[in-house]
């Protein structure tokens, strides 16, 4: 949860009287999770919690299309040519920001992590500030968001843009090309083009010892 704040993903909430946006608390709980001699902790929201007399967050959201390339053809597509490539957005849903009057929607309760005199409760009301996970509405905004940044820079980023709308999966990228240097060059566009809107790539994997090299894998 300090990651959350001090990344900025969430922010202490004002606990306005009058307030015309809709405002949902989201329920959560956590996820345990073992690893050798580690055990971490993650914090899951459930936005289809609800109440019997009333919807979930997920049920009064617009979906949208789903925008998605098939999962097969992105296999096919993976396997075509000689050298592989693949990369993960890091915390994909969580660069995008969130409208000001969308965020009280997205309420939760927790402690208070920051000992802020203004806040002294030992219980405090925060709200996301960007788009979390679980949100029914998540997977298409994610892809409309990187598919017009693709659209508007192909010039810039002759590679990597046109690629992006049948190998970018969510928040994996899986591609293969022809040649190392092309190899070089998608992942050097993709990256840069990424940044543009502040998202960064990582976990790369390829078949290439030139990028091997170059990634230090």
């Amino acid at each position: 949860m300090l990651n959350y704040i001090e990344q900025e993903h969430i922010e202490v909430c004002q606990l306005e009287i009058s307030n015309e946006n809709i405002i949902h608390y989201q329920p959560h709980h956590a996820v345990k999770k073992a690893k050798l001699n580690k055990t971490k902790f993650r914090i899951v929201f459930d936005a289809s919690s609800y109440d019997p007399r009333m919807p979930s967050l997920n049920d009064t959201l617009q979906v949208g299309p789903n925008p998605l390339p098939e999962t097969f053809g992105c296999l096919l597509r993976f396997r075509i040519q000689e050298f592989a490539i693949t990369g993960d957005v890091q915390q994909a849903f969580l660069r995008l920001s969130l409208h000001k009057k969308d965020k009280d929607a997205l309420r939760f309760v927790w402690y208070n992590l920051l000992q802020n005199k203004t806040f002294p409760n030992e219980i405090t009301t925060y709200r996301f500030t960007h788009l979390p996970f679980g949100l029914a509405c998540s997977p298409f905004l994610l892809c409309a968001v990187t598919r017009e940044l693709a659209s508007k820079h192909m010039k810039i980023f002759p590679t990597a843009a046109p690629m992006m709308d049948k190998n970018l999966y969510m928040d994996d990228f899986v591609a293969s090309v022809e040649t190392e240097p092309q190899i070089i060059t998608l992942h050097r566009e993709l990256t840069d083009l990424m940044l543009l809107i502040k998202i960064l790539m990582h976990k790369w994997a390829t078949n290439s010892l030139m990028l091997q090299n170059l990634l230090r894998i």
